[in-house]
């Protein structure tokens, strides 16, 4: 892999992480800059959604004290 590609790969999944962290929609980052680098499409988007993964986690958490009064809200839209 080109010097070039790793890098742009490198600040589109910290700008990613950044942005999913606060706004979501991270994965129109990392997508591109995937297939900006030449792999298919289904490969981008599985690896996209597989790496943003802890970003949800980690921002769940941080987040959780704002989310804790909803959760059974939440958990009613989740089944819907």
């Amino acid at each position: 892999m080109p010097v070039l590609d790793a890098a742009l790969l490198f600040f589109a999944g910290f700008l990613s992480g950044a942005v999913n962290a606060i706004a979501g929609g991270g994965t129109f980052i990392t997508f591109g800059a995937m297939s900006l680098v030449g792999l298919p499409p289904i490969v981008a988007n599985a690896t996209s959604s597989l790496t943003q993964f802890p970003g949800y986690v980690t921002s769940t958490l941080a987040y959780w004290s704002d989310i804790k009064h909803f959760w059974r809200t939440a958990l009613l839209l989740g089944l819907i």
